[in-house]
């Protein structure tokens, strides 16, 4: 494995122009900075590579060529490997008005790492936070919770791109030139240093391996072979279709190839899945074991918040079509948690993200119910009961239900209100770096909760109905208090109206951990 870590410069780079150019090499440069004005707006905002001024939106922004670029003449990426692991970085800002510093700002502070390809296409690789951060106009150089990256292969072309962004939620300056600075980018234009306080640490890079050349696409008999084995399988009952697609037409008695082709319920041609080879259906098949075997238990809803970054909407794929609205800081396209997945999960920034889901989803007069959720702690330090899934405020107004982590992630509960009383059940603690799959189940007579497939915890008493409340559900906050926001990474949320069993419990975790 060989390191690469890259550093902010203010040199113009070669790849793209209005791009500045990323160093790979440590050291104590001369600096300089760039100041972007923001004014009096709050949102989401892209701090700019070169002065100039950016309007607020509400979510996000895209890559619009204003970042940084790993370019050719520094070091080809072709060939190479970063592999799927932990990154961190830094970024040194500054509050700023008319270029002076003055002001206070508050907000997520965000760096986004990209594989940037030859015709231009932006692929998120990692999203690094420091969320609930107050900017003030004293220099200070920010450490960026460190994350977990998607494994990605460059090809001749790509590249590595970074953006850095705050979602600025608290603007109280009434000042039209309010701006940040961001600080600590490179001059060294003879050695090409650059500086720790501005910079993104990777887990390396490894030479790619180029896989032994397999024979493909499938002959007719091997389509038939394999989309039989596909329909036998426990995802062949939850596909909306699968077809196979041939290549060209018979001549001369020539055999005809072709592909396998299928999307589950709730899928778009975008997540088409292709399966050329035999070894294609296998790896199909063992990826989404995990949604196979949510989708046997008939889940009501299931959001797998699998959704590109910036997608207005993130998707049920139950079949009922109840789609989440992602309101503030809701960062998609994270690092999912299924092994042999590429499932990805939502960022939430712990102070204005949460998902709501539509009224129609509701579990007023239930007698049994399962909420599950993958959830993944960059940090097990935060002050606040962070809400995963609820539908109220459950130990105050004993209505609904209420699943959380209490502050520092001390434990995991789930609260039921039958309108008269609530009662909670309480499971282990959680630690920070780990993707846990929680499960919690109310049959009508005990709550219970599950991690990673097994108990977390005694079960607690509790009867009756689960009690009407006038909130939509939502992920991410608790809708009764507008408060206690998850600084999490989540995926993967299921709601049944029956309670799981331990064995379907584990045998959840396992789809999802170890789908062999």
């Amino acid at each position: 494995m060989t390191s690469l870590t890259a550093y902010l410069s203010n040199a113009i780079s070669t790849t793209l122009a209005t791009s500045k150019q990323l160093y790979i090499t440590s050291g104590t440069p001369s600096t300089t900075t760039a100041s972007t004005t923001i004014g009096t707006a709050t949102g989401s905002v892209e701090l700019l590579n070169a002065a100039g001024s950016y309007a607020a939106i509400t979510r996000l922004p895209n890559p619009d060529g204003k970042g940084w670029l790993l370019d050719a003449t520094t070091l080809t990426l072709a060939g190479k490997t970063i592999p799927a692991g932990t990154w961190s970085g830094s970024v040194t800002l500054t509050a700023v008005q008319s270029g002076t510093p003055a002001g206070t700002l508050v907000g997520t502070i965000i760096v986004a790492v990209y594989k940037y390809s030859s015709t231009g296409i932006y692929t998120p690789i990692v999203y690094l936070m420091l969320t609930g951060q107050t900017i003030t106009s004293t220099q200070t150089t920010y450490s960026l919770a460190a994350s977990n990256g998607l494994a990605t292969s460059f090809s001749t072309g790509d590249t590595l791109a970074m953006y850095a962004y705050v979602d600025i939620t608290a603007n109280a300056n009434a000042n039209v030139n309010q701006g940040i600075r961001l600080g600590n980018l490179s001059t060294d234009t003879s050695t090409f240093t650059g500086s720790a306080n501005a910079r993104v640490v990777s887990p390396g890079y490894v030479t790619s391996i180029t896989p032994a050349p397999v024979i493909g696409p499938m002959s007719p008999s091997d389509l038939a072979l394999q989309r039989a084995k596909i329909m036998a399988s426990s995802s062949g009952p939850y596909l909306q279709a699968v077809a196979t697609t041939y290549y060209g037409t018979p001549t001369n008695s020539q055999q005809v190839n072709g592909e396998l082709d299928a999307l589950f319920n709730g899928e778009s041609l975008s997540q088409l899945h292709v399966m050329r080879t035999p070894g294609d259906v296998t790896s199909f098949l063992l990826g989404t074991k995990y949604i196979a075997t949510v989708l046997q238990d008939s889940p009501v809803v299931q959001w797998r918040l699998n959704e590109a970054l910036n997608s207005p909407v993130c998707y049920d794929f139950s079949g009922r079509k109840m789609t989440l609205t992602p309101v503030g800081g809701v960062t998609l396209g994270h690092a999912g948690p299924l092994t042999l997945s590429s499932d990805t999960a939502a960022q939430f920034d712990g102070s204005t993200g949460y998902l709501v889901a539509p009224l129609a989803v509701s579990t007023a007069n239930w007698t049994a119910l399962t909420v599950e959720i993958w959830i993944y702690l960059t940090s097990a330090t935060f002050a606040q009961n962070a809400r995963l899934i609820s539908c109220s405020n459950t130990t105050s107004d004993t209505l609904g239900f209420d699943m959380w982590v209490a502050a520092n992630a001390a434990s995991v509960n789930l609260a039921i209100g039958n309108g008269s009383a609530s009662v909670t059940a309480t499971g282990a603690g959680l630690a920070a770096g780990t993707w846990y799959c929680i499960m919690g189940t109310y049959d009508g007579a005990r709550i219970q909760l599950y991690a990673q497939g097994s108990v977390s915890g005694a079960a607690a008493t509790q009867t009756g109905r689960i009690a009407t409340t006038p909130y939509a559900i939502t992920i991410g906050r608790n809708p009764a208090t507008a408060s206690n926001y998850s600084p999490f990474v989540m995926g993967q949320v299921s709601i049944y109206r029956t309670a799981l069993t331990g064995a379907r419990a584990a045998a959840h975790w396992n789809a999802g951990y170890n789908p062999t």
